[in-house]
């Protein structure tokens, strides 16, 4: 049987089609790699019926998947390439629309799968590429003209009303740690509730400055999540998050590993330095300049 025929099971495919979307050798690591394979298993588990389809079929339990001519009795057969036409990614877009995902990452987890189609169309396994197929695509909610990665734009609304709800948590965080008093002789006493009752304020303190600096920096600096993020599954220079020797706020920079895959100085606007510095004062961070590579949000993002 040739490689590339129609009755070649889809999912043999999808490693070949991650490797070559891959970063690092052998094209195992990436961000773009990683939500490609979790977007191309669950329409996996769609096609074979796995899961409940309220668009498709009702009740929704009742959905069975695109493979028709099952025998009855028989244990049945995996999705091939000849089960595939326009018509089943349309009826996928259908499914992910009625999900309870926002439009945005509808467009964005069926835009993963539409690659995956694309790749087997240029690879020869279907003649078309039938995710972008009109009848394929009209499902789909209407497109605001962004892709996926492309920079976050914020109205001055938007930037406000998310800095006014962190300010109000961090301020609340921070007031209700310094209330919590520790008498003078149970200083240094780990069993002392007072201690404890400081040492969970504090951490709740960290935890709302931290979101608070996060909030600022992707308002104001225009850069990039994979920019400044820890990216556990990609072990490229630059991407294990931004440092403390990184930030200079003499400078009102930071220096960061871009897109471009080379490292460059951003700009720090003055409404992030006041969040970034009281969250440095919460963590103690080293305060001698650009020698320490303490990370900024090694948990961002996170709890």
């Amino acid at each position: 049987m040739s490689a590339r025929e129609a009755s070649t099971p889809i999912a043999r495919t999808f490693q070949t089609f991650l490797t070559d979307k891959g970063k690092g050798q052998g094209g195992t690591d990436g961000a773009y790699r990683r939500d490609a394979e979790r977007e191309l298993n669950r329409f996996l588990r769609w096609c074979r019926g796995n899961t409940p389809d309220p668009a498709n079929a009702s009740p929704a339990d009742s959905w069975a998947g695109i493979v028709r001519d099952t025998n009855p009795g028989s244990e049945g057969r995996d999705v091939r390439f000849a089960d595939l036409d326009s018509t089943v990614f349309g009826d996928y877009a259908r499914y992910l629309v009625v999900s309870g995902f926002s439009n945005s990452t509808v467009l964005t987890y069926y835009a993963y799968v539409a690659s995956w189609c694309g790749w087997a169309d240029a690879q020869g396994y279907i003649p078309r590429h039938y995710a972008r197929e009109s009848d394929a695509e009209d499902p789909l909610p209407e497109s605001t003209g962004r892709r996926p990665g492309d920079q976050q734009a914020w109205s001055p609304e938007q930037r406000d009303q998310l800095t006014r709800f962190v300010d109000e948590r961090a301020s609340a965080a921070i007031d209700a740690f310094g209330a919590v008093e520790v008498p003078a002789d149970e200083h240094g006493d780990p069993a002392s509730e007072a201690v404890q009752a400081k040492a969970a304020a504090r951490f709740r303190a960290y935890k709302r400055c931290r979101e608070r600096a996060l909030a600022y920096i992707l308002c104001y600096t225009g850069l990039r999540a994979s920019e400044f993020l820890n990216a556990p599954d990609d072990d490229r220079p630059g991407r294990n998050g931004i440092r403390w020797a990184d930030v200079s706020f003499g400078d009102n920079n930071v220096t960061v590993y871009r897109k471009k895959q080379q490292w460059d100085e951003a700009s720090l606007p003055n409404p992030v330095l006041g969040p970034l510095r009281r969250y440095r004062q919460l963590l103690d961070a080293p305060r001698s300049g650009r020698c320490s590579r303490r990370s900024i949000g090694r948990r961002w993002p996170g709890t």
